[in-house]
């Protein structure tokens, strides 16, 4: 007898595996200093649009606040997967603190920066980042 919920069940996982088999997976170091272990991230590369994908969440920490005015490096990308430019990412976090993040080209650091020399991004807030870029020519697989 035909199961329709077996039936739906298999195209769903048809469904998600369409566009992603083909992606390369990633692995970022995490700094040690500024992201909990228990904080998680996805990187990975789509060899169809030479673009990497990325998107964290950092947990709070117990001790470490991100200081104002100064960029603090959360994720380092493999050199292979950078892009040709340092590139806006985009930035959320609870705190009242204007803030943003970027990708350096030159290091592949992926940093978050406050704005405001008395202002911090306290011990408290999760900080959550995503976006995307082109990698440089020739580089990825």
């Amino acid at each position: 007898m035909f199961d329709v919920r077996q039936r739906l069940y298999d195209i769903g996982n048809k469904l998600k595996k369409i566009g992603g088999e083909n992606h390369v997976v990633i692995e970022p170091t995490r700094s040690t200093t500024s992201v909990p272990a228990d904080s998680s991230r996805t990187c990975y590369l789509d060899p169809s649009e030479n673009r990497v994908y990325f998107r964290c969440a950092i947990e709070p920490r117990n001790t470490f606040e991100f200081p104002g005015n100064e960029s603090t490096l959360v994720y380092t990308i493999p050199e292979e997967y950078r892009p040709e430019r340092s590139h806006a990412l985009s930035f959320y976090s609870g705190s009242a603190t204007p803030a943003d993040a970027y990708i350096s080209s030159s290091t592949g650091g992926i940093y978050v920066r406050p704005h405001g020399s008395n202002n911090i991004i306290g011990t408290g807030w999760a900080i959550y980042i995503t976006g995307w870029w082109d990698i440089k020519a020739g580089g990825g697989i």
